[in-house]
């Protein structure tokens, strides 16, 4: 019974700190405008392009082994130069947005 009444008290604290973060990111801006919120989700979307973009190129460099004149032999159709490219450009952007981020978490408070 303590265990679950302590657990209850946590996952209260946790609701608490939850909501907080989120009316902090959501009524926090940048100097562009950009709410910390916004920065968030574009954050976690360059993340998922990146990681498409990484499936694909890893698809499009697999090196299939022939071991017959007959087997099927697999032709990359996309750019691997551009998939990469595009990729550091990507890691790049989330590097740079993922610092903004975390500069700015250290100058503002809780709400």
């Amino acid at each position: 019974q303590e265990l679950l009444a302590e657990v209850s008290q946590m996952l209260a604290q946790y609701t608490d700190i939850v909501s907080r973060i989120n009316r902090t990111n959501t009524a926090t801006l940048f100097s562009d405008g950009k709410t910390v919120t916004d920065a968030l989700a574009e954050r976690d979307t360059l993340s998922l392009e990146r990681g498409l973009l990484e499936s694909l190129l890893a698809a499009a460099t697999n090196q299939a082994y022939r071991y017959q004149r007959a087997e099927i032999k697999y032709v990359s159709t996309v750019s691997v130069a551009t998939i990469q490219k595009r990729m550091d450009d990507l890691a790049r952007r989330y590097r740079e947005l993922d610092s903004a981020i975390q500069s700015l978490n250290w100058q503002i408070d809780l709400i």
